[in-house]
This record gives structure tokens, sequence and C-alpha cells, in this order.
């Protein structure tokens, strides 16, 4: 029996969570084909429709989206709605997800929670079926009647406006909670990834992580940051992995998004890897030499695969730890510069 077994796990997040989920959906789908790089790319593509279509057609059938990007350029962000559901059937796996773009845009949708498989693409502007402002009132109204119901959420906010997210966050998880299966589940708040000039040490400091640590200090949550990169994975003089926008909120790389996953699920308790060398390190999410207890928890997983997780050696670890301290005063400093590019920055596509 798969490690991911009656399991549901939705994630609630912008842009980059959809790539996150994409690729996750894609490693279970296709457990031995590397994920292709258009997959977390809509910039490859000639219109949202087209990325849509692909990125739905390329899992059937498995893949249900209700999909919509269009109107006038100016009212685009205000229309949109994208809720996928992913489901391995036989392996009673199901992956969620749902675009959130903290204060940026209302949630939406043209259908109802028990009505995800009769969702499609739309071309052209239809009704709505139902929109909210407010994640709390989503989570209570449309997650909490999804079948089946989740075991775990991942939510993050991204780079956009978080003043009410931020308010809402205790309400947030609160719901979500009551949400998951038994309200037993997971809630994870995970960390926005650090932007272009914090790697690969830097943490990422918008507030709406600041404020979901001390949550998830209290134990209202879990707090899931952002991993280290491995050395082959960063690029140039800053270090930084390769992104596909002059903004640098996207990467291109599929290979970040599976190591990110990897760090998920082992985070969420579902799989832990131990990885050296040899593939992407997710096949073993479909391994049956994972035990399956009532918490979900699985047993270590000896394999040796991972190209993109390179050994760190002891010594490298080491230093990093002694530096620690003087990070965290960087990234102190490096906060009011980041909020202030921000301010600056066009807002990132989503």
């Amino acid at each position: 029996e798969s490690p991911l077994s009656h399991t549901h796990i939705a994630f609630i997040g912008d842009s980059v969570t959809r790539y996150q989920f994409l690729t996750l959906a894609f490693t279970l789908h296709r457990p031995r084909s590397s994920v292709p790089p258009h997959l977390v790319n809509q910039k490859l593509f000639s219109s949202w429709i087209k990325y849509f279509e692909n990125t739905t057609q390329m899992f059937s059938p498995r893949m249900y989206c209700d999909c919509y990007r269009g109107g006038k350029v100016k009212d685009e962000f205000l229309n949109m709605v994208e809720i996928r559901l992913f489901e391995v059937p036989e392996a009673k796996t199901f992956l969620s997800y749902i675009q959130y773009c903290g204060d940026g845009a209302k949630l939406r949708g043209h259908v109802g929670a028990h009505e995800l498989k009769k969702a499609h693409i739309l071309s052209d502007y239809s009704p709505l079926k139902w929109e909210s402002a407010s994640l709390p009132s989503v989570l209570e109204f449309f997650f909490a009647e999804i079948t089946p119901k989740p075991t775990h959420f991942v939510i993050n906010a991204g780079y956009w406006p978080h003043t009410s997210t931020i308010q809402d966050l205790e309400s947030i998880f609160s719901a979500a909670k009551k949400a998951t299966q038994n309200s037993k589940g997971h809630v994870l708040w995970k960390e926005t990834s650090p932007d272009f000039g914090s790697f690969p040490e830097g943490a990422c400091t918008m507030e709406s992580d600041r404020a979901a640590r001390k949550l998830c200090a209290r134990g209202v949550c879990g707090y899931f940051p952002f991993p280290h990169l491995p050395p082959n994975l960063l690029h140039g003089p800053s270090r930084a992995p390769a992104y596909f926008d002059k903004n640098r909120f996207h990467f291109s790389d599929p290979r970040v998004y599976q190591l990110w996953n990897k760090a998920l699920l082992e985070e969420l308790e579902l799989v832990v890897v131990n990885s050296k060398d040899g593939d992407d390190g997710l096949r073993p999410l479909l391994s049956t030499q994972g035990r399956v207890t009532g918490s979900l928890k699985i047993e270590k997983l000896i394999h040796a695969h991972s190209n993109i997780s390179e050994s760190i050696p002891e010594s490298d670890l080491i230093s990093r730890k002694r530096t620690a301290s003087l990070a965290q005063k960087r990234r102190i400093r490096e906060q009011r510069q980041i909020r202030n590019q921000t301010r600056n920055v066009k807002s990132p596509a989503v």
C-alpha cells in the first residue's frame, strides 16, 4: 500500500503553490517520468486557457479543473478562477488546489464541493456559483463539504498583500482543522519562498510568515520552512535558483518544487526519504515498503534516490550552525529592504 493511501492534501495559495501542487501530482501520475518544465511555467503558453487545457489533459482522466482566466487585462485578476482536484483512485490518494492570493482577490468557483468532478475549463465568462473574500468561510462551506475530506492542509499567501490574512490567521487555522477528517488532520503554514537575494541561507521575512510562526509556536498549526537548496540548483554570483519571470518569484526548474515536495511530505510525516544519489527522490512515494499507521506516520523508506539533493559535507553543516545567528541578524536588516522592494515591484503573475 502506498504511503499516501487514504490521504487528501489540500493546497491553498498563489501560483507558486499551484506549481508545487502540479509537480506533486505529476510525480504521482507518472512516477518514472521527469517533470516537464512547461508544467511549472505558464509563460510558455500562448494563453491561460491553453495552459489550463494542457496541464489538465496531461493528467487525464485524473485531473479536474474549474478554471477561467479572461476579460480585459485590468479585469483579468478580478475574474480568475482556479480550483483543481487530482486523484489516484486505486491508492485512494487525492490532491486539491484552490488559488488564494491573500487580500488580492476573492475566492470563487463555478461548481460546489460535491461537483468538482464535473468541473471544466471555461473559455468565456460564466456566472459564478459562489464567491467569498473570506478564507475561513471557504474552509467552512467548501472544503468541509468536499469528498473525501482533506487529511492535510498546506496554506500560504505568497507575496500578495496580506493584511486581512494576518488578521484572520487564527480563524483560518481553526477552520482548516475542523474541515479535516475527524478534525484530526495536519494544518501547515508553508513559508513563502525566499526572495532572490536570500539564497542559500536566507529565509523569507514576510509578515504573514512571522505571524504564522508565532501561532504555530503555540500549537495552533505546523510551520513548514522553505528547505535549503543544494548547490547544483543555485546559479550565478547571487547563488539563486533559476526563475522564469523578471521579478524572480517563480522557479523555472521543476526540481526545486520536487525537493520542496519531498521536504513537505516528510514534514507531514507521510514519508521519510534518505536521499543520496540516483533519481528525483520522490519515486518512493508510491512504494509499497512504507507502512501506514492510524496516525499516517510512515516508517523510513531507505532508498538511494535524488539527483536534486547533493550530500552536504559535515563541515559545511557545522559552519552553517555557527553562522546561523549572523544570518538571522542579516535577515532582520533585510526585512525593511524586502518590504520596500515588494511595494515597488509590480504584482507577480498568478
